[in-house]
């Protein structure tokens, strides 16, 4: 039994070795140091109907997190309790919603509603079929916006949509959408222009003013002359420095002026990463940008991310569906980018 204990423990300490060394060639690499992701909870066990499908978007209001599917399972957290609120399916469920990302406006459809505008980044290229509008029949990779339903005790049970915003361009691949609630005049859609990985692709973000929310404007359309700059990610980087473009696309969230986007699988060859790029205050240049590594501590897919009392919470997907939930500290991450 000692023998085993001894061999194991020199196992442990080999491993945790070799990924300290190998984050410590990056952090050389890039004169930078990364903040450290602590484990909060796991979704497995606590959902039902989330279980039957993967991890996607999610967006945080107050003391909920509202974590969604592929298809548009709504999964409702509260972070405080670490337990279920609620399970159900939006309104732009569907086989061809991907619900990649998700983040809550500022406005409300109506003043008595507990829950601002939730907008789901559908991101796949076919249209979702059984939200059974004839309008959308053609139309995809839409931003839905979903009014949440309450019961009368004020628990999200539900979804209304109230309108979709499009945006296509033949060269513009998985148009996911961010928005920064200290800077809500703006929203930024961003996404491939090959594919995930593909040679010459590259992470592209365009800039557009935010279309007010209207009841009587179902479907907004905005078009290349609507955007207000353009930049790509891997221009923000320092020179030599991997970029998103090499990896697989996650989703992402703009606090502050900082735009924080996961990309990854955890695997060596597409490893967890965290780009962080200051997009305040708005000027018409490249703005700065910074790459982390942490597949050593998340060896898993990082799939969205949102504040919450001064922490970036990020949702994963995982073998065996733990589906574990992490917490940075802001703090932390805005020292790391100074």
């Amino acid at each position: 039994m000692k023998t085993n204990t001894l061999f194991a423990a020199m196992l442990a300490s080999a491993a945790l070795l070799s990924a300290s060394a190998s984050y410590s060639v990056y952090a050389q690499e890039n004169q930078v140091s990364r903040a450290e992701p602590k484990l909060m909870f796991c979704q497995k066990g606590l959902e039902k109907m989330g279980q039957e499908t993967s991890v996607q978007g999610m967006a945080i209001h107050g003391d909920y997190m509202f974590s969604l599917r592929n298809k548009g399972v709504c999964v409702v957290m509260d972070l405080k309790k670490q337990a279920l609120v609620s399970e159900f399916k939006l309104a732009s469920y569907g086989e061809n919603n991907h619900a990649n990302n998700a983040f809550f406006s500022k406005e409300k459809y109506d003043k008595s509603d507990r829950f601002p505008l939730l907008y789901v980044s559908q991101c796949r290229s076919l249209p979702v079929d059984e939200i059974g509008i004839d309008e959308l029949k053609n139309m995809s990779r839409l931003l839905f916006v979903e009014r949440i339903l309450t019961d009368e005790d004020g628990n999200p049970v539900g979804s209304q949509l109230v309108q979709v915003i499009s945006y296509k361009q033949e060269t513009f691949m998985s148009n996911l959408w961010l928005f920064d609630p200290k800077n809500p005049d703006y929203v930024f859609c961003y996404g491939n222009t090959k594919g995930n990985a593909l040679p010459d692709n590259r992470i592209v973000v365009h800039r557009f003013s935010f279309p007010k929310f209207d009841k009587n404007d179902f479907i907004v359309k905005l078009s290349p002359e609507d955007v207000q700059y353009t930049f790509y990610i891997d221009e923000t980087l320092p020179e030599g420095s991997r970029g998103p473009q090499d990896n697989i696309l996650q989703a992402g969230c703009i606090y502050d002026g900082i735009l924080y986007m996961p990309v990854g699988v955890g695997k060596e060859d597409r490893p967890s990463e965290l780009y962080v790029v200051k997009l305040f205050p708005i000027k018409n240049e490249i703005p700065k940008g910074y790459r982390f590594e942490y597949t050593d501590v998340i060896p898993c897919e990082m799939e969205d991310v949102d504040v919450w009392k001064k922490k970036l919470i990020c949702v994963t997907n995982s073998k065996g569906k733990r589906r574990p939930v992490y917490e940075f500290s802001l703090k932390e991450l805005k020292q790391s980018i100074k």
